[in-house]
Order: C-alpha cells, then structure tokens, then sequence
C-alpha cells in the first residue's frame, strides 16, 4: 500500500512523468486559494466515476473481450459527473472550477494501472496527492522568479518548464541503469 503511494507520488508522479494536471499546476501557483476546492472536486469526480468505471470494465468489457472500449466509457462517465459537480458547485456553493481533462487522465492512468479496485483507488489518490505536492514548489519557483532578476524576454512558462524538468531529472536519475551497481 505505501510502495504504490510513495512509486506514484514521487518516482511516477503524474505531473513530472505524465505531465497530467501542468496546466492547472499553473493556474493555481497564480492564486492557490482556489487549489483546495479543486482537490475536493476532483477526489470526489474520481472516486465516483472509478466505482462506476471499475465494474463496467471488469465485469462487462472484459468477459466480452472489449477492453479497447474503456476509454470511451471512462470519457462518458466521467464527463457527466464532472458536469454535475460542476453545475452543483456554481448553483449552489458559487464556485466555478471547471475542467475534467486532469480527473479524466487520472482515471484512465489509475484504470490502466490498478489491478484491484483497491489499487486503482489508491492510485488516483496518490496522483491527485502528488499533483498537490507539486503545487507549492512551483508556487516558491513562480515567488523565487518574481523577486530576482529575470531578463524581460523570458516568459514565465518557459522558466517553469525548464525548472519542471531540472526536478525531474533530479528525481529519475537514480533510474539510470548505469548509475545502478546491480546492472554491471
């Protein structure tokens, strides 16, 4: 249970590896208030449609040898949450924050991945959870370039990309096979 939170929070982060959620990730390192009603929409969209998904998959799709069809499935279900919230939380909480790209990624990662229910659940938590572990380190990065001396030419997005991908390496190199003393 920890293996599969630690490997898909830090090692296979969505957001590094993936790149899900980098979109949003610069959205809300703009205004972070925001990013705690978006936590709880997507865990809520997530494991809603993953209790519906799972079994359509597993006990449908599956036995009929029509696994390709998941994904359009996945789309479907998740799309028509996403729109319940979505319209349940600018009705009556007003708050908008729209968008399923990133729980509809999630799904079809922690879909393709897990290999129970369970599983597949603790795998969307953790990406969820690591997309929010990645929030403060580009909110300090976006803090960090404001108040130094940046040339006028570059572009904000351009710097966190090149700082995504410094922390990236940084956090796979121990992946490289020569690095491993167990490989020679």
């Amino acid at each position: 249970m920890f293996n599969v939170i630690f490997f898909y929070l830090f090692i296979s982060s969505a957001v590094f590896v993936y790149g899900i959620g980098l979109n949003k990730i610069f959205v809300f390192s703009k205004k972070p208030q925001d990013a705690l009603f978006f936590l709880s929409k997507e865990i809520i969209t997530i494991v809603i449609s993953l209790c519906i998904c799972w079994p359509i998959t597993s006990y449908i799709l599956v036995p009929n040898e029509l696994t390709e069809l998941y994904p359009f499935f996945c789309f479907f279900i998740i799309y028509l949450i996403s729109i319940v919230i979505t319209e349940f939380s600018a009705r009556f909480l007003k708050k908008n924050v729209t968008g399923f790209y990133f729980s509809y990624c999630v799904l079809l990662l922690s879909m393709n991945e897990g290999i129970t229910f369970g599983n597949a659940l603790l795998i969307s938590l953790a990406c969820i959870l690591s997309f929010f572990c990645m929030l403060p380190i580009i909110y300090a990065i976006r803090w960090k370039m404001k108040n130094s001396m940046v040339y006028p030419s570059f572009k904000d997005g351009a710097i966190l990309f090149i700082c995504i991908a410094a922390i990236l390496f940084i956090l796979l190199a121990v992946n490289v096979s020569w690095l491993n003393v167990e490989v020679f």
